[in-house]
């Protein structure tokens, strides 16, 4: 069994990567065409083509959006999953189940933030079509400071989670206080 946890966690890291590569070159391309400057700068620019450019770019953000959420969760997985290796059912139940559970929360979190971003408008072409009107939308800022703080703390618990399990080990004190030092290394 353990086997297929390291298989799993190897995927997931390598998809992780995938996703990260190709989020990166999202990010350079919209930084090319346009994201991340003001709007006016964009409307001075693109005069008569203002509203089609800036609906490409609102296309694009929406796929790095995506890319940024199947990135962040493959990473959490891919950890996740390694703790499945490193800890056993058998020896660590207890941690075992809560890894599991933290594996729920993690997909979740991924699937919730993905549809809550495209059905962000009413109606949904709204979003990225400023000629449509826009009947409501959530408060997308208030939306990414949520997420960012459930993040935050999800990553300082999937972090922090196995670092009582290293004093369980049958080690000097010293080599158990470098082993969380290391492994605190990611937290940075």
């Amino acid at each position: 069994m353990k086997e297929v946890w390291t298989n799993a966690s190897i995927d997931h890291l390598l998809g992780a990567t995938i996703f990260a590569v190709t989020l990166n070159g999202g990010c350079i391309y919209g930084a090319m065409n346009g994201i991340g400057q003001h709007i006016w700068v964009l409307f001075k620019t693109y005069q008569e083509q203002f509203l089609a450019k800036a609906a490409s770019l609102t296309v694009i953000l929406y796929g790095i959006y995506a890319l940024y959420n199947l990135a962040q969760m493959s990473v959490k997985l891919s950890i996740l999953f390694s703790y499945l290796n490193f800890f056993p059912r058998h020896s660590h139940p207890v941690f075992w189940m809560f890894t599991i559970a933290m594996m729920v929360v993690v997909v979740l979190m991924a699937i919730a933030s993905f549809f809550t971003l495209l059905l962000e408008c009413e109606p949904v072409e709204s979003s990225w079509n400023w000629g449509v009107e826009r009947h409501s939308c959530i408060d997308i800022q208030l939306f990414f400071n949520l997420t960012s703080a459930i993040n935050l703390t999800l990553d300082v618990v999937l972090l922090a989670a196995p670092l009582p399990l290293f004093m369980l080990i049958n080690n000097t004190r010293k080599k158990i206080l470098i082993l969380c030092a290391l492994y605190c290394v990611g937290l940075m």
